[in-house]
């Protein structure tokens, strides 16, 4: 669900949307905080006018995270700009943040 609303978020250029679905806990090697992430996406995003479709979401049973509140979902996705698609493997690390809502904590980017 989480990362059908970060999509749309992207979609509509709604950034508060986007924050409110990633955990104030990310973290990747190239962004080390939600502050690092939201600005690496909106820039490129807003100049390339980007949308984005993800799909084929699955919970592999030998994908463990590092925290038992967490889960890893992999999925396809595409990134549209120019008339031109970009299709990447993502494997998201979603956590449960204390008020009960699922938001992305990190993700890997596979070609």
């Amino acid at each position: 669900r989480a990362t059908w609303a970060i999509a749309e978020a992207i979609n509509e250029r709604d950034w508060a949307k986007f924050d409110a679905n990633v955990s104030d806990r990310f973290s990747t090697p190239a962004f080390r905080s939600k502050a690092d992430l939201t600005p690496a996406v909106r820039g490129p995003v807003e100049a390339l006018r980007v949308t984005v479709r993800p799909w084929d979401f699955r919970v592999p049973d030998d994908l463990k995270p590092t925290d038992p509140a967490d889960v890893m979902v992999e999925f396809e996705a595409k990134a549209a700009a120019g008339g031109r698609d970009a299709f990447v493997h993502i494997v998201g690390t979603f956590t449960r943040d204390p008020d009960g809502r699922w938001r992305l904590r990190a993700f890997t980017p596979y070609d």
